[in-house]
């Protein structure tokens, strides 16, 4: 059954589901097509939009926005819009390249600044790509402080720089940025045209650039990003070459380690989004593969030891999971395709793969329609985006209570 949206002051409220609450529904002028989550700086929510903005009547096209909304769905700003474009006239990045990037806007915080990644665009001194019509450039870093409104960008990911491109996580450790590149580096031409991924680092302004591990093999290529473990100097991620893996690596040392490779098989493969860890356990998805082909949940020990699947999609109508998870005690709280409406899903499980739940079918009207999206999860609220749905099928916000 389809359901009838009851208005309410700064958002929507379902009348067949009252966890669920839409904060807001994108119409591209105030942006469009959201991915990545909000982060929480000062008590507002801050997230990335891939399209929508200001438009750019040079190309003829809007390239996203940086947006802040209450967390009751209230005061919606766009505190600043991507410029777009490619090469030194366009230093600004952007997060779209035809169609939403599955990694674009990804946010971290540190007191009042917030620290960004853009997929694409952003300055380059590389004449071919400054004058590339096919060219999408390969990201940037941008810094914007919510106490003056300050913005500015400093380190472009070209797209043959070693240092890699379409950056797509962020963390701060010992005053310095570490982050991690989908494409470029030495491994030039192995996973894809665009080169294997890296590792890399910059100071805490995003000067000072340095790789600190390449993805040379073709078969440990194309890094989705990383987590940190709590204020330790350990990351934990995953990459997407053949079949996907996860990996470990040491900040202090630079040694990068191999803790499981998917066969394709019933263990799964493609693994989009990188592992949470609990205690000593890593606890992920992997988008396909598994018993039903419709992707699974793992466990696997921090070094690497214990790799077992706890849950295979398939048997309910949640089917690839995509997204980060969060856990609450023994609860894992994901997001999935599929679904009732075949627009996704929140889902929850145990950690050890019993009591699954579908909490939410997402209709693909008013409420949202997922794709690759990821959450956070702030005093037990989850905040999410819907890459699309929502009034003008341009996306929402939305808030689930847990």
């Amino acid at each position: 059954m389809i359901m009838t949206p009851i208005l309410m002051p700064g958002f929507l409220y379902y009348s067949t589901n009252t966890n669920i609450r839409v904060l807001w529904t994108f119409s591209g002028s105030n942006g469009s097509n959201p991915v990545l989550a909000p982060i929480q700086v000062g008590g507002l929510l801050y997230g990335v939009t891939t399209e929508g903005g200001f438009f750019n009547t040079s190309s003829a096209r809007s390239y996203g926005a940086l947006y802040s909304i209450n967390k009751n769905g209230t005061n919606y700003q766009l505190p600043h819009s991507f410029f777009g474009g490619v090469g030194p006239l366009y230093p600004d990045g952007d997060n779209n390249c035809g169609v939403p990037g599955q990694f674009s806007g990804y946010l971290i915080s540190t007191g009042s600044l917030i620290i960004g990644t853009t997929y694409t665009g952003g300055p380059s001194t590389d004449f071919a790509q400054a004058h590339a019509t096919t060219d999408c450039g390969g990201g940037a870093i941008f810094f914007y402080n919510t106490s003056n409104s300050s913005y500015n960008v400093t380190f472009p990911f070209i797209s043959s720089s070693v240092y890699g491109n379409q950056p797509n996580s962020l963390i701060i450790y010992n005053n310095k940025i570490y982050g991690s590149a989908f494409y470029g580096g030495q491994g030039w031409g192995n996973f894809s045209t665009q080169g294997n991924g890296t590792i890399w680092s910059t100071d805490i302004n995003g000067n000072n650039q340095n790789i600190v591990y390449p993805f040379i093999s073709s078969s440990i290529a194309g890094p989705t990003g990383f987590i940190q473990s709590g204020s330790s100097n350990m990351l934990y991620g995953s990459w997407l070459s053949s079949d996907g893996g996860i990996f470990s690596f040491d900040m202090n040392s630079n040694i990068f380690s191999e803790l499981h490779t998917f066969s394709g098989g019933s263990d799964g493969s493609f693994p989009y989004i990188p592992p949470i860890v609990s205690g000593s356990t890593l606890y992920g998805g992997a988008t396909n593969a598994g018993v039903t082909g419709s992707g699974v949940l793992y466990s696997i020990n921090t070094d690497g030891t214990g790799f077992s699947v706890i849950y295979n999609f398939g048997s309910t109508s949640a089917v690839n999971p995509s997204s980060n998870l969060y856990i609450i005690g023994n609860t894992i709280y994901g997001l999935s395709a599929g679904g009732a409406f075949n627009n996704g899903t929140i889902y929850s499980v145990n950690k050890n793969g019993t009591n699954f739940k579908i909490l939410y079918n997402f209709t693909g009207s008013n409420d949202g329609q997922l794709s690759y999206n990821t959450f956070t999860v702030f005093d037990n609220v989850l905040y999410c985006t819907a890459t699309y749905g929502g009034t003008y099928n341009e996306g929402t916000i939305f808030a689930y209570y847990l």
